[in-house]
């Protein structure tokens, strides 16, 4: 059987690389060392990608091991037009027809989660997150991809749009490079786990235009 294919994208703004609001693309990176990836360049999409396949961490005494194929991708498009590059990066590396975004797992800073958290959210709004809005725009969907949502807090005395584009503390790189990768790692398998245990039912009747975005 073949094995299911993810994409695993990391939000941020790339002309401010160390920021807070690159923290998606600080922990891509991570993730890359931590499995020996190199991060390579897709002009055609507007980005950086690689590809690997794992094995998943099951409960102890399981003699199963299920792999699955992902693929880490960093857009180089400014935050609120990520949409596009990562949209594209679905239909080349996992599919278009139809689109199943059950397959995209994101990254990203979060105003709303303190330092040092990281949180999954399934469905909804953007929150006014506006790298998530621009997925949600193009991919026509709002509650079927993963997100994992990383702390930055915020100061109620500042500007957010200021906030965020301020180097990220050392205290807080620290921990996102190392224990917060295992963290974000962990939260991403046991998701492919479900999915590789859960497999979503996908409508092969849907319009093939429903996701088209340009």
């Amino acid at each position: 059987m073949a094995l299911r294919h993810y994409l695993i994208a990391g939000l941020g703004n790339y002309a401010f690389p160390g920021t807070r609001h690159s923290l998606g693309q600080i922990v891509l990176d991570s993730l890359a060392k931590k499995l020996n990836l190199q991060l390579m360049r897709e002009k055609d999409i507007k980005g950086w990608s690689a590809t690997t396949v794992v094995d998943l961490v099951k409960a102890k005494g399981d003699a199963e091991t299920p792999q699955a194929c992902i693929t880490l991708f960093k857009p180089q498009q400014p935050m609120n037009l990520s949409g596009k590059p990562i949209w594209q990066a679905m239909e080349k590396f996992i599919g278009p027809h139809p689109m199943d975004v059950s397959k995209l797992i994101v990254l990203h800073d979060s105003l709303e989660h303190n330092p040092m958290v990281c949180s999954v959210k399934m469905r909804g709004s953007a929150e006014g997150h506006n790298g998530v809005k621009s997925i949600i725009h193009y991919t026509r969907s709002d509650d079927a991809f993963m997100r994992l949502r990383l702390g930055i807090g915020r100061d109620e005395y500042q500007d957010p749009a200021k906030y965020v584009l301020e180097k990220l503390p050392k205290d807080e790189e620290a921990f996102w490079v190392t224990e917060g990768t295992e963290l974000a790692w962990t939260k991403i398998n046991n998701r492919l786990l479900y999915l590789h245990e859960n497999p979503p039912e996908v409508e092969e009747s849907a319009p093939t235009g429903k996701n088209k975005r340009r």
